[in-house]
């Protein structure tokens, strides 16, 4: 028999290398995205210069090369690692609906940018959406431009500058194309509240100065950007899509709450299930006066601390489950093509002799119109 000693050292020798396997696979998923989104930005700039000589077609073609993207991280993070989604509420009435809608989501990790699109990739949504993200994300290699371009904001929540975000929410405003908005009131992560002093306090101090008690579950909603955003959109808009998220992996055995997933545990695996929450209200439904508004929105997210302490307790949402059609084959085989086109130029021997190229020529055009951007 091998003694207990030998077995211990075969097993910590295998979860070692299982370990590097699963950090090695996160670095090449990452390689991939960059690849993918330098070929869009790249594609961008040079339609977008033929759309601008005919006088239309710029908003066009970036949204369907974001809806690619996003269908692109989703198919890499959740549908290669088979992670199971499931939703409730009102998905049912949202189905290829193709509205122009705000959204408001829980904000619990970096990840929920591409897990909110995995709850609007059956919504017909999907490329209009457009985020509200903190300022220091612009500078991510192409992220940054490649979201600029698409018109989503950038702010910076430690001194907002509503000017450029009213600017922001004009020239969107301003064009032809229907839109809709993703926010997260709440402002910053659950785990960065984890990590970060001060953040679950201010939440509380927040609550208590609107005279509510503190939420348990979410950080208590700031109304000022939802509003403006309202304000400015709202004749363009059918619905709010309020989406609450809840990941398996937050939820240990015995209901405690555990650290959000970010894109490296999904890659690895480690979030099995996602749970999807949609509440649908119509604009009409929507108050307008500004305090009104802050009421609505302390509302519904007191509705997603209850949604959230249902699913600690239990690992589900309180109402029924709500069947969706599967990834239509179109939508499906898309994302393989990309992926394999990805896989190729990184490689390749002849992706590898073109990546300098391939790589650096559209991050200097993305930086130079990202520093535009903040100086317009």
């Amino acid at each position: 028999m091998n003694s207990p000693t030998v077995n211990n050292g075969s097993e910590g020798a295998a979860d070692g290398v299982r370990r590097v396997f699963k950090i090695l696979l996160a670095i090449f998923m990452y390689y991939l995205d960059l690849i993918v989104i330098a070929g869009m930005t790249s594609i961008f700039y040079v339609l977008a210069f033929f759309s601008y000589l005919v006088g239309k077609g710029y908003r066009d073609i970036n949204d369907v090369l974001y809806e690619t993207h996003e269908r692109f991280v989703v198919f890499c993070s959740m549908t290669l690692r088979g992670i199971k989604r499931h939703h409730y509420g009102d998905y049912g009435q949202i189905v290829n609906r193709g509205e122009s809608v705000l959204v408001i989501g829980n904000h619990q990790v970096e990840s929920d940018y591409f897990t909110i699109a995995a709850a609007m990739e059956e919504s017909g949504s999907l490329k209009r959406l457009r985020h509200v993200m903190k300022e220091s994300l612009i500078w991510l290699p192409f992220v940054g431009a490649f979201l600029v371009n698409h018109g989503s904001f950038f702010i910076d929540r430690s001194k907002l500058n509503w000017d450029r975000f009213e600017r922001n929410g004009t020239r969107l405003a301003t064009s032809e194309s229907p839109t809709s908005l993703l926010i997260y009131p709440e402002g910053t992560t659950w785990n960065n509240g984890e990590e970060v002093d001060g953040i679950f306090q201010k939440s509380d101090a927040l609550a208590r100065s609107c005279n509510r008690e503190p939420f348990q579950h979410v950080l208590f909603p700031k109304h000022k950007g939802f509003y403006r955003l309202l304000s400015k959109f709202r004749n363009r808009l059918d619905a709010v899509y309020d989406v609450t998220v809840g990941y398996s992996s937050t939820r240990s055995p015995e209901g405690r709450r555990l650290m959000a997933p970010g894109m490296i545990d999904f890659l690895n695996g480690a979030c099995p299930d996602v749970h999807f929450h949609l509440r649908r209200v119509s604009i009409k439904d929507v108050p307008q006066g500004e305090e009104e508004v802050r009421d609505f929105l302390i509302e519904r997210f007191a509705e997603k601390d209850q949604l959230m302490d249902e699913f600690f307790k239990t690992g589900r949402f309180p109402s029924p489950t709500v069947e969706l059609p599967p990834q239509s084959s179109f939508n499906f085989m898309r994302s393989t093509l990309v992926t394999i086109a990805a896989v190729l130029l990184a490689v390749t021997k002849f992706g590898l002799s073109i990546m300098p190229m391939y790589l650096g020529l559209p991050l200097v055009a993305a930086y130079i119109h990202v520093v535009y951007h903040l100086n317009s």
